[in-house]
């Protein structure tokens, strides 16, 4: 089973697997060993991946799978990368990043208000309020 990568919020590689991300916890002898990130739930479900496949199957998990969180972090990360790329408004990155983009999946993005400010905080942009 090959290994699909997703960039975590600071920017960490998160391992996608059937519906649910793991975090990379340790490397040993060329395998590397990943944990479930829905730690809040005391989720212990871990993966070994050897050379980029997937060489054992996970623990059951503890908590319902959600391959709509994934989806949405692809999103997200989309948003980040046209903010690189780009110097579009803020506004005009987020609407064509999301354009397709299912409800179920639009729920669990953050608001639009707060991905323009990671927009400017990408861009190295100060947001200056001006009071009438």
């Amino acid at each position: 089973m090959s290994c699909e990568y997703v960039l975590s919020q600071k920017g960490h590689n998160l391992l996608s697997f059937q519906g649910c991300l793991f975090s990379k916890t340790s490397e040993k002898n060329g395998r590397s060993y990943w944990l479930c990130t829905m730690k809040k739930n005391r989720c212990r479900s871990s993966l070994v991946v050897e050379e980029g496949q997937i060489v054992s199957t996970p623990k059951e998990h503890n908590h319902p799978l959600s391959p709509s969180l994934v989806k949405a972090r692809k999103v997200q990360n989309k948003v980040k990368e046209a903010a690189r790329l780009t110097r579009d408004p803020p506004s005009t990155v987020i609407s064509e990043s999301i354009t397709g983009v299912e409800e179920v999946i639009l729920a669990k993005i953050p608001h639009q208000e707060n991905l323009k400010q990671t927009i400017r905080r990408i861009r190295g942009c100060k947001f200056i309020i001006i009071y009438s």
